[in-house]
C-alpha cells in the first residue's frame, strides 16, 4: 500500500491591515553653505511588505507629487553604512541626520533627513511587519497574474 500524497493546500491570502505612515522634515543640500527645508512623507504598507515610499511635495499645484519607491530595508541599513546603488543611496550622516541621494537622468539630489525620525518611521514597520516575514503577505498567484495580464 503506497501512501496517500495530496496536493498542497494553497496558501490563504494573508490579511494585513499594516500601514504606516509619517511627515520627517528634510532638508535639499544645494550646496555646502545653503539647504532647503521642505517636508516629505515616509510611507509602507503591508501590501508592498518589501518596499516604502518617499513622496516628496510639488512646488507646481499642476503636477503631482514625486514618489520614489524601494526597499525598506535600504533605509535600515543605510542608517549604519552606506546602502545601495544606481538611482537609490542612504549614507548615515553623523547622528543627527541620514542623507538620502536620488539620482535620474534629470539629474542627481541629496536630502538629508531627521535620523531619529527615519529611525522612528523604521522602527515601527519592522513592529507592524518583521523582517523575515514579509512574505508571507505576498500573494504570489496575484502577481503572477499582474505579470502575465489575466484580469480575472
Amino acid at each position: 500500500m503506497s501512501p496517500h500524497h495530496s496536493a498542497p493546500e494553497p496558501r490563504s491570502t494573508h490579511m494585513c491591515a499594516a500601514h504606516v505612515e509619517t511627515l520627517v522634515e528634510a532638508f535639499l543640500v544645494c550646496s555646502a553653505e545653503s539647504t532647503v527645508a521642505f517636508t516629505i512623507r515616509l510611507s509602507y504598507t503591508c501590501s508592498d511588505p518589501y518596499a516604502a515610499t518617499v513622496r516628496f511635495p510639488t512646488v507646481d499645484d499642476r503636477r503631482a507629487p514625486t514618489t520614489w519607491t524601494f526597499a525598506r530595508s535600504l533605509l535600515e541599513e543605510g542608517q549604519r553604512v552606506t546602502s545601495g546603488e544606481g538611482d537609490v543611496k542612504v549614507i548615515p550622516c553623523g547622528p543627527d541626520y541620514t542623507g538620502l541621494e536620488l539620482r535620474s537622468r534629470a539629474g542627481r539630489a541629496l536630502i538629508l533627513l531627521s535620523a531619529r525620525d527615519l529611525r522612528g518611521f523604521i522602527e515601527e514597520t519592522y513592529r507592524k511587519v518583521p523582517a523575515g516575514s514579509e512574505h508571507q503577505l505576498l500573494d504570489i498567484n496575484d502577481h503572477v497574474s499582474r505579470l502575465l495580464g489575466d484580469t480575472r
